[in-house]
């Protein structure tokens, strides 16, 4: 069996850093989106390599009025308030992309679609914390049909969604299915990443997942594909976050890089799926350095290509591949057919 490396992209600009970050400190890496996304469409085109670009619903709208039209019928009631996009809506976004660069995405996820070969994949409508106390399964439900009637807008039909902050809620699985969701990103096998709220992750567990991406604390998070298979919507696991180039300590950069191809190789070696992410805006600054260090990836991938066959999926594409090997008849959209593989089960 061959191995596969799988790049998804958490592609959300504002939408998923507004109760954290300000535009006065993070505004430049909010800004720099818009020269580092045409950067990686380059060299995703350059050494032939197909992504997800899990999107936030709210991008595709290119102005304030359509966007409004289009809210969620029922809006998500979490306790903390400051996690709610909606309540200061009217008054944080300008009226255009073209006067607003922070929160709005459509001519971005156009040139995305225009080169035919990515994958536009769910980040939910608003950035959806489904961990978070307060909203319920039904206004999760509301998010994604507001997703659905976005991607509409320019021709999409999501298959594979990303829980935003990685907010993964098992219970919330049968919500995908109902929606025609065929996969989802699930978080590393490790105790370090299990799946928290922000308020949560302690400076402790911060720290060890900081020195995890330069240094093997957890091991390399491979997924074997028929693991994968025999659940539905199958869960196509992160093995690691691409973390943005450290200026402050760039000789640690080095040790990062090698620790994703030392992982790169095991999976070609073993068969095994390989499935890296991050967001545009960590390529905001630093923007060459980051692009190069990208660059770097995919020459390693295509080395691995050479030498052992190891393929390139997006994670829709993936599932269907995992559906037409492991299941005697075809899993539609919402999840009916022959759900117990003959050969996984």
């Amino acid at each position: 069996m061959k191995g596969t490396f799988i790049i998804s992209i958490d592609f959300e600009i504002r939408w998923g850093v507004m109760d954290t970050k300000s535009l006065s400190n993070y505004g430049e890496n909010l800004r720099g989106v818009r020269q580092a996304i045409p950067g990686m469409l380059a060299l995703f085109e350059k050494y032939d390599f197909k992504v997800t670009f899990a999107t936030v619903g709210m991008l595709f709208y290119g102005d304030k009025k359509s966007l409004l039209e289009h809210l969620p019928v029922r809006l998500p009631s979490y306790q903390n308030v400051g996690l709610n996009p909606y309540l200061d809506i009217e008054n944080i976004i300008g009226e255009d992309e073209a006067s607003d660069p922070y929160h709005y995405g459509k001519s971005l996820l156009e040139s995305i679609i225009k080169t035919k070969q990515h994958e536009v994949g769910s980040h939910t409508f608003c950035h959806y914390y489904c961990l978070e106390k307060g909203q319920t399964i039904f206004e999760f439900e509301q998010d994604l049909a507001a997703f659905q009637r976005a991607a509409t807008t320019l021709g999409q039909t999501p298959v594979s969604l990303v829980f935003p902050r990685n907010q993964l809620r098992y219970n919330y699985l049968k919500s995908l299915k109902k929606f025609g969701y065929t996969n989802y990103r699930g978080n590393e096998k490790s105790w370090l990443f299990k799946p928290r709220i922000k308020s949560e992750i302690s400076l402790w567990r911060r720290s060890l997942r900081f020195l995890d991406a330069y240094f093997n604390l957890t091991g390399h998070h491979l997924s074997d594909e028929a693991e994968i298979a025999s659940e539905f919507p199958f869960n196509i696991r992160s093995s690691r976050f691409l973390r943005p180039y450290l200026a402050i300590f760039p000789f640690l950069e080095p040790f990062k890089i090698s620790r994703i191809k030392k992982s790169m190789d095991l999976a070609a070696e073993t068969g095994k799926l390989y499935h890296l992410w991050w967001h545009p805006h960590n390529f905001g600054t630093n923007t060459q350095k980051n692009l190069d260090q990208l660059e770097s990836i995919l020459i390693h991938y295509s080395k691995l290509k050479k030498d052992y066959g190891i393929t390139n999926h997006t994670m829709g594409s993936y599932a269907q591949h995992l559906n037409e090997t492991y299941y005697e008849q075809p899993i539609n959209r919402q999840g009916t057919g022959t759900e117990t593989s003959s050969s996984a089960a």
